[in-house]
């Protein structure tokens, strides 16, 4: 199992979360010709990885939105307002965001991407138990 964290605001002005949940996706907003590295990182993902939408913002650190566990790893063109993706089941999606923060742990240069795979225990933790008790301990 791996855990990937993405980014559902598009352009940097309009957020796609909405749309990830109702459609059970997470997408790559961006063409394959603009964020090659990007499609092939989301094509990684597989049956029963964890993904969590998140935001992140160098002097504030890391948020997250929603977790969930992808369910159908078939990366394929959802609509042309959200590219291509995979199915998800959205496990909790927070009427806020849970600020996290920085984690110390020089990895937040690829916490601003749009994909990225996720290695912190402490993060992975704070996911985990989202899904299961949909809170923080």
């Amino acid at each position: 199992m791996s855990v990937f964290g993405v980014g559902a605001l598009y352009g940097g002005e309009v957020d796609m979360l909405p749309e990830f949940i109702r459609q059970s996706v997470a997408c790559v907003g961006w063409s394959a010709q603009e964020a090659p590295a990007a499609h092939k990182q989301m094509q990684s993902v597989k049956t029963g990885d964890i993904i969590f939408v998140k935001s992140f913002n160098q002097s504030h650190g890391l948020y997250v939105k929603a977790v969930g566990i992808c369910v159908d790893n078939e990366f394929r063109k959802i609509t042309t307002a959200l590219g291509f993706g995979v199915g998800v089941r959205w496990v909790w999606v927070g009427e806020k965001s849970i600020k996290v923060g920085k984690l110390n742990d020089k990895f937040d240069f690829l916490r601003c991407g749009t994909i990225y795979e996720e290695y912190n225990e402490e993060l992975i933790r704070i996911l985990v138990n989202l899904m299961i008790d949909g809170k923080v301990e």
